[in-house]
């Protein structure tokens, strides 16, 4: 009575899932010689969604880009207006970042602040390989955005919303992002995440100096490492197990 399903071709770039409950059965083409195809798999280390089978996943490069929403946002230093909400750094998270919109889709931290922070929570740990950023000018004015920055994870937390702190934080890139220019679309700067195999669920952005003494961002792309799967935040091993 079991329903057998063809899978997919599998490559390092394209594996593709399977449950504890699932069978799998080698059918040979017609005069067929010989053992069966060896296979191998990489097992599932932690899953930040329901596993279904068959599911496509990629076990190369830095890892996908993590599935997050605007929700992700749970913490921040401050801002301009809710007009500059900080959850506008996750309201863009596929394709190409949208040039500056007035009030409409980047951050603003709090006139004159200088410093700020934006905190995100990945929804569970995740080992993470870098985060791609997008700075701001503040449409035509050109008078805000990023300069100088650390980023900061997370297994916990203390405090309240929206000023948060993390417990025992590692500090995991250090670095200074380019200014935007007036009136083109902000392309990615990539800075890695020195994080190892470390899974972490929270990072922190913290602007260490902003122009002129202005901090804001239009938006932050986070990517798991090699393993983490296409749109989640499943961690996989890095090694394989030969199954008999």
């Amino acid at each position: 009575g079991a329903t057998w399903t063809a899978l997919p071709a599998a490559a390092t770039a394209t594996a593709f899932t399977l449950k504890a409950s699932d069978g799998l059965r080698f059918v040979p083409a017609a005069n067929y010689e010989g053992r069966a195809t060896a296979l191998a798999v990489h097992l599932i280390e932690s899953s930040g969604s329901p596993l279904t089978t068959a599911t496509i996943v990629n076990l190369s490069g830095d890892g996908s880009q993590l599935s997050l929403s605007t929700n992700a946002v749970i913490g921040w230093s401050s801002m301009y207006s809710t007009s500059f909400a900080p959850t506008q750094v996750l309201d863009n998270q596929s394709g190409t970042v949208a040039v500056d919109a007035f009030g409409t889709n980047y951050w603003l931290g709090s006139d004159g602040s200088a410093t700020g922070h934006i905190l995100i929570d990945l929804g569970s740990a995740a080992t993470l390989s870098k985060v791609d950023l997008y700075n701001t000018t503040n449409t035509s004015y050109n008078d805000r955005g990023t300069l100088n920055f650390h980023i900061e994870l997370a297994n916990a937390l203390s405090g309240a919303s929206p000023t948060y702190a993390l417990v025992n934080p590692a500090t995991v890139a250090t670095a200074t992002l380019n200014p935007g220019t007036v009136g083109v679309a902000p392309v990615a700067q990539s800075f890695n995440l020195s994080s190892g195999a470390t899974a972490y669920r929270y990072l922190r952005l913290v602007v260490d100096s902003s122009k002129n003494n202005n901090p804001g961002l239009n938006e932050i792309r986070i990517f798991g490492q090699a393993g983490t799967g296409v749109g989640g935040t499943g961690v996989y091993s890095a090694a394989t197990v030969d199954l008999g």
